[in-house]
């Protein structure tokens, strides 16, 4: 009676490693495709970022405006109602060989740079 108790309990024991040997196998899997959808996540993360701090491509830059100008070719106008801008364009009355036109970032001064460089 001895000998069956002992061999129940041994057999329970037995069965309990295998489940645990079972779960740690199924956790090792787990973790390794966790890291694996991480990994690439973060590869698609840094690219993006990567892609987000890249130069911008001048040429790109330029059609846009060119484009947005024909679009748009009496945006610009103001500035040639300007006084100083009118005196500079005039080599007749113009003094001042620099038209300084300045703003924050975004504002507009190259895009009126464009335009004044296609005024007749």
């Amino acid at each position: 009676m001895e000998h069956a108790k002992t061999e129940t309990s041994f057999t329970a024991i037995q069965d309990s490693i295998l489940s645990i040997q079972k779960y740690q196998r199924e956790h090792l899997s787990h973790k390794k495709q966790f890291e694996a959808i991480e990994k690439e996540d973060n590869k698609r993360q840094r690219l993006a970022l990567l892609d987000w701090l890249a130069a911008t491509d001048p040429i790109l830059d330029h059609e846009t405006a060119v484009a947005m100008r024909a679009d748009y070719s009496s945006s610009g106008n103001w500035i040639l109602k300007e006084c100083k801008t009118k005196g500079w364009l005039d080599p007749q009355q113009s003094t001042t060989p620099l038209l300084w036109i300045n703003g924050i970032p975004g504002a507009g001064g190259a895009t009126n740079l464009l335009y004044l460089r296609f005024v007749d």
